[in-house]
């Protein structure tokens, strides 16, 4: 996955870990500081960066399934036989199936390694 993809990708993620942490903490009866239950703009500067190196982590963690799922956009649509698809060859969809289910495998044998 390409530095410009990744940083995207992670842009994109923070403001809503951000989010639903602040939901989870309140939920949970934790008191997060009054200067992050903000919007993810106008957060402080370090808690910004810190939320986006976090989210940056997930994809990096996640970044061969992101990329697979995305080889295999359509994939749905052709099996639901969606008109609105062009055509593209059987094998074509076949292959990148292949490659999300063997990035799904790789995930969850890291997790289990290292729960072991």
């Amino acid at each position: 996955m390409s530095d410009n993809k990744r940083r995207d990708i992670a842009h994109r993620l923070a403001p809503l870990m951000h989010e639903r942490y602040e939901a989870a903490a309140e939920h949970y009866g934790w008191e997060t500081q009054a200067t992050t239950k903000v919007s993810f703009d106008a957060l402080p500067e370090a808690n910004k960066q810190t939320m986006l190196a976090t989210a940056g982590a997930v994809v990096d963690y996640f970044g061969p399934l992101i990329e697979a799922a995305e080889c295999a956009k359509g994939f749905l649509h052709v099996a639901a036989l969606a008109p609105s698809e062009p055509f593209k060859p059987a094998g074509e969809y076949i292959y990148h199936a292949v490659k999300l289910d063997e990035a799904l495998r790789s995930l969850l044998d890291g997790d289990r390694q290292r729960r072991n």
